[in-house]
């Protein structure tokens, strides 16, 4: 079974609202389009993952695992993008500094408030601080 993030996107988003062809409208797709990646999803699985109903979809129990897993996947895919574009862009990287308290707190506070303007995604974690 071969899946990709954009069919398991677009099988989402039928789960979540409940209609193809909301799902299309949300998209910008047309139903066919979006009726073919649910098709060649349930195809791959070898199991229907939507029942369909005159009032729009519900999930099947394949459906459920898969959308749970799907949420998950699509979102490490996000952040793995996020992390590889931080690399690519130099925004990524590890810092290490020494001070003691007092210097922390004259020197180090506002070093971090310039760094965090210059570079507002360069400082969005702080692993550890130790003060001697």
């Amino acid at each position: 079974m071969k899946l990709n993030p954009g069919q398991l996107e677009v099988f989402c988003i039928v789960a979540e609202c409940g209609s193809i062809r909301a799902a299309a409208r949300q998209l910008v797709l047309t139903q066919p389009a979006v009726t073919y990646v649910v098709r060649e999803l349930e195809r791959q699985a070898g199991m229907a993952l939507l029942l369909r109903q005159t009032q729009g979809v519900t999930l099947t129990e394949a459906g459920e695992a898969l959308y749970r897993r799907a949420l998950r996947l699509l979102e490490d895919w996000r952040q793995a993008q996020n992390e590889l574009a931080q690399m690519r862009d130099g925004a990524q990287g590890d810092l290490r500094l020494a001070f003691s308290s007092g210097a922390a707190a004259r020197i180090l506070a506002p070093a971090l408030a310039s760094f965090r303007k210059a570079r507002p995604g360069g400082a969005a974690r702080c692993a550890r601080v130790v003060s001697q």
